[in-house]
């Protein structure tokens, strides 16, 4: 029996080891799994009372990320050509590259969280809006640098990312997102049961 290995795409970081710059790149790579390891904290939390905006936002982020993977097969650009590929090959699942999921999910993510902001009348200072910014830009121009993708291919990532935010946070797409949401909740309560037996 002939095993056929791949490489699972959402945990694959590469990056030049001789370079400090791809090395912090890559870092910046992961931030888009540890914002969904944090939101799922939340959505998980049976104290939090914003448990059910967490799952939202979740069910969010999997309609983008389903979107992404939509694209990418339809649009089917390829990735930059590089020597990364010849020494670190990628799975079958990520030849294509149009558009960036990093760049799409980063900019969707603070698009979504500032389209919430203003629609609760929470104020957002200029430093929040600088982080999330500066946050988003690292992890896209990152994605060029280390080779992931191209120039445009992390600027349409953005454009998207921003685009489907905002569509999904208008009353029409968000109607359907929570009534996701909703159906999901038994779901959500039942894996995180387990969390009534953590304790002092």
């Amino acid at each position: 029996m002939h095993a056929n290995w791949i490489t699972w795409a959402a945990s694959t970081v590469v990056y030049d080891a001789g370079d400090t710059i791809s090395f912090v790149f890559a870092l910046s790579s992961l931030l888009p799994s540890i914002i969904v390891i944090f939101i799922a904290g939340l959505a998980s939390s049976s104290t939090s009372h914003q448990r059910d905006a967490a799952l939202l936002l979740l069910v969010g982020l999997c309609q983008n990320t389903a979107l992404n993977t939509f694209l990418k097969a339809f649009i089917k650009g390829p990735r930059p050509i590089s020597s990364m590929y010849i020494m670190v090959p990628m799975s079958s699942s990520s030849n294509y590259g149009m558009p960036s999921y990093h760049s799409q999910f980063m900019f969707f993510f603070i698009t979504w969280l500032l389209r919430k902001a203003s629609a609760n009348h929470i104020p957002v200072s200029w430093g929040m809006w600088l982080f999330f910014l500066v946050s988003a830009t690292v992890v896209a121009c990152g994605r060029v640098y280390n080779s992931y993708h191209s120039t445009d291919q992390v600027i349409v990532g953005a454009a998207v990312g921003v685009i489907n935010a905002y569509a999904s946070t208008t009353p029409t797409l968000e109607r359907v997102l929570r009534w996701l949401m909703f159906r999901l909740s038994p779901v959500r309560n039942f894996f995180t049961s387990w969390v009534t037996y953590v304790r002092l």
